[in-house]
């Protein structure tokens, strides 16, 4: 029962500083754990000679596994720390960095806000990789929601649902670490290109694993929160309606 409220509170502290700090400012940002992950991945595949596909699917194995081992032990010796203040609040840094929910709110904000096509194309090209020049109106729409809904996995509900799972053990925070190196490395590697088929097949494979039930957790909180507005619409369509006899 302890555990569980000390990981509550390390959950409820995360996310007060996510809401009320956010992601930290340039130039702070490149201490973040995902920076790194990304650097030493990178440092990896420079070093890496193509032309094994058996070697290489090996090594970025291996790659994968050792950057998930330095990122997510750390997050797992936490528990050992003996002050239960400092325990709490060490933890509930690390989880912060680990998911962000007000940056779904800040990349999707400019987007909602644009006054014209050229300034919603710009806003729309600082989310997605793809480019956007020959994209009406409609489509940097559909690309700006789709971008923010596969973020809804990525930074905010896969962190948490591996929070959940491992926090009855005390290792929530390490949950959450896990998950988020998988995913970086596969936003670093995990590509279907010639020179990343073999080499990231294996973190590739892991992010589809791991984000196999949070994808769908996602899609229906997003449907039941479409099912919410609309139906609110409809309401007020209606009291309108009454109102206007």
């Amino acid at each position: 029962m302890e555990c569980v409220l000390e990981q509550s509170l390390i959950f409820i502290l995360a996310l007060i500083l996510d809401l009320t700090v956010g992601d930290p400012p340039e130039g702070v940002d490149r201490f973040y754990p995902i920076v790194w992950i990304s650097r030493l991945m990178s440092f990896f595949d420079r070093r890496t000679k193509r032309g094994n596909p058996a070697k290489e699917r090996v090594l970025g194995i291996l790659y994968t596994v050792l950057i998930l081992v330095l990122f997510s032990l750390p997050c797992a010796s936490l528990t050992l720390i003996r002050n239960e203040f400092a325990r709490i609040l060490i933890s509930a840094v690390v989880l912060k960095m680990t998911f962000t929910v007000s940056g779904l709110e800040r990349f999707a904000t400019p987007v909602l806000k644009a006054r014209s096509v050229e300034e919603k194309r710009r806003a729309v090209q600082k989310i997605v990789s793809r480019r956007v020049e020959g994209l009406d109106e409609s489509h940097l729409n559909s690309a700006a929601i789709e971008s923010v809904a596969e973020n809804l996995t990525d930074s905010v509900v896969a962190p948490f649902f591996y929070f959940s799972i491992l926090s009855a053990f005390g290792l929530g925070v390490a949950g959450a670490m896990a998950y988020r190196v998988v995913n970086t490395l596969d936003a670093v590697v995990g590509y279907k290109s010639e020179k990343y088929r073999h080499f990231g097949w294996f973190a590739a494979r892991a992010d589809d694993f791991l984000n196999f039930i949070p994808e769908r957790i996602a899609a229906y909180l997003i449907l039941l929160v479409g099912k919410a507005r609309s139906g609110a619409a409809e309401r007020a369509k209606e009291a309108r309606s009454e109102g206007t006899k």
